[in-house]
């Protein structure tokens, strides 16, 4: 299958510090979704470019693991609400979670438990946020 990864919504997203951000990251072309195992993570880079740092975390196994503090100060959730559909909401932003925002998925084809070191089969990313 094809893998594709889509982040929703696309292309800009404006708020006022303290409101909410949620956003979805829709993965298809999976196949068989009980005989591979993923990884879904939330990645941001500043708005004026610069290093890409990971928001948050699924891991393979379901548990979640938040990569900066700066994401996690406003409060947050990840979760996986159903087969290809993965969320982030910030619960209250501040200026600091401006930036670009993507959704990066690895699949390890075959396996539902990889191990700390197995390689991805593939890893596919979706467009820029910002």
């Amino acid at each position: 299958d094809t893998l594709t990864v889509r982040s929703v919504p696309e292309g800009d997203v404006s708020l006022q510090p303290g409101a909410p951000l949620s956003l979805t990251c829709q993965v298809s072309g999976v196949g068989a979704w009980n005989r591979s195992a993923l990884l879904v993570q939330w990645m941001r880079r500043g708005p004026a470019g610069g290093v890409e740092v990971e928001v948050a975390r699924v891991s393979p196994d379901g548990v979640v693991a938040w990569g900066d503090d700066v994401s996690r100060a406003g409060g947050g959730s990840m979760e996986k609400e159903a087969d290809g559909k993965f969320s982030l909401r910030l619960f209250s932003v501040h200026p600091a979670d401006a930036g670009l925002y993507r959704c990066a998925v690895s699949v390890y084809a075959g396996r539902k438990t990889p191990g700390p070191t197995s390689p991805a089969t593939i890893t596919q990313r979706s467009d820029w946020v910002t």
